[in-house]
Parts: structure tokens; C-alpha cells; sequence
């Protein structure tokens, strides 16, 4: 069984570096492999990436479609890249803390699809890759800072897929000023104001109760 740690990044190579290392010690609990999506990064990620990748493995990618973020589009591409049997969204800001694969792998063997912690940290999901390319991924309809790791958890809930529990302290953050989280997306506005485009699309798969997104195609790389 594969486990694949999916880092998307745009100009956010400080955290990249100050993170990887936590990322590469956690290839030491087991079949785990390393994904990294360079969102167009112009900060210099592609360097370090390729010199890091003289010593670690890396599944690296570079996508040149857009000048700016998009949040569901980049998790969808990178999440797809991951070879997996299981692929995990680590956000380039983001430790993996040490006991954070054997839990993982634990909850896997009793047979769950898909994990998250219960209370902080709730963007970083685990799941059968299986179960993600059936649910359509992360709705693309959600370009912006906001949401979009909501909706697909709560679609995953109502698909019924067997939940798993991951203690909040096996995850970090380094944390991110509002204006930093936001800088690199189309339209320039707070982060408030930016995770309130995405809202209605929320509320309509709420509504509909929505078990697959993005029907009409996605992951993308044109």
C-alpha cells in the first residue's frame, strides 16, 4: 500500500522549506511517497525542488496554465498526480508530524476510506484515491481562498465511505497572515471576502445533496 503526502505551492517557498523536512521524515513510517504541484511558482520553487530531488524522491510537476491560484484546481491536480492507494492534501504550510503515518496506516487497515482530524486542521484529508477520483474531487467551482475542503468532506460523509480519526496534535500549520493567504489568487480582496465567492456553491451541493462534483470534467491541465 502507497501513501502519497500531495503538496500544491504558488510563491510560498519560505513554508515549502521550512515544512519538507517533516514531509521526508514521514517516508520513514512506510510506503510513502512525496507529490509536489508547482502552481506556476515564479519564487524559485523549481530549483529547489529539482536539488532536492538529487538526494529525495519527488513526484514533481510544473503547471504553467494560470498566472493565478486556484484553490480546488491545484488540490484536484496534485491530488491526481499522488500514485497512491491513498492520497493526503498537505498544504505547502503544513508539518506532518511524527506518529501522524502509523495512525494513518491504522485507520486504513480497519478499513476506512477516508481521515481527517476532528477539530483543527480539517483541510488536510486522506483518502482512497479510488474514493476521491469517484467523488469528483475538490468543485472546481471554487477558485478562491474559502470552503472547498468543506464541501468535500461533507460530500465524502454523505457517500457513507467508512471515516477515520486523526488526533489534531499529529498536525502543524505555520501560521499565515490573511493578506499573505490571499495574494496570489485573480481577484485582489480579504480572505473573508474572497471564501464568500465560493459559498453558494457550499450551500447548493448542500442542498442537492451533492455526491459527486464537477461534473462536466475536471483536473485539467490546459
Amino acid at each position: 500500500m502507497l501513501i502519497s503526502l500531495c503538496t500544491p505551492c504558488m510563491n510560498r517557498l519560505d513554508d515549502f522549506k521550512e515544512t519538507i523536512t517533516s514531509k521526508i521524515n514521514a517516508t520513514k513510517y512506510g510506503s510513502v511517497e512525496l507529490v509536489v504541484l508547482d502552481y506556476n511558482s515564479q519564487d524559485g520553487l523549481e530549483d529547489f525542488v529539482e536539488n532536492l530531488m538529487k538526494t529525495v524522491p519527488i513526484v514533481y510537476k510544473k503547471y504553467t496554465g494560470r498566472n493565478a491560484y486556484h484553490a480546488a484546481h491545484a488540490n484536484n491536480l496534485v491530488m491526481l498526480l499522488g500514485n497512491g492507494d491513498y492520497v493526503v492534501l498537505t498544504p505547502a504550510d503544513t508539518f506532518i508530524e511524527e506518529g501522524y503515518i502509523p495512525r494513518l496506516v491504522k485507520k486504513i487497515e480497519q478499513g476506512c476510506i477516508w481521515c481527517t482530524t476532528l477539530k483543527k486542521h480539517r483541510s488536510i484529508v486522506a483518502v482512497k484515491k479510488e474514493e476521491f477520483v469517484n467523488c469528483g474531487g475538490y468543485d472546481e467551482r471554487m477558485e478562491m481562498y474559502g470552503p472547498d475542503d468543506v464541501d468535500l468532506i461533507e460530500r465524502l460523509e454523505r457517500r457513507g465511505g467508512k471515516f477515520g480519526s486523526i488526533p489534531d496534535e499529529l498536525i502543524r500549520s505555520i501560521y499565515t497572515s490573511p493578506e499573505k493567504k490571499v495574494e496570489n489568487y485573480r481577484i485582489k480582496a480579504s480572505h473573508k471576502e474572497l471564501g464568500k465567492l465560493s459559498m453558494p456553491y457550499l450551500y447548493e451541493n448542500r442542498d442537492k445533496k451533492s455526491l459527486v462534483a464537477n461534473l462536466d470534467g475536471w483536473g485539467k491541465w490546459e
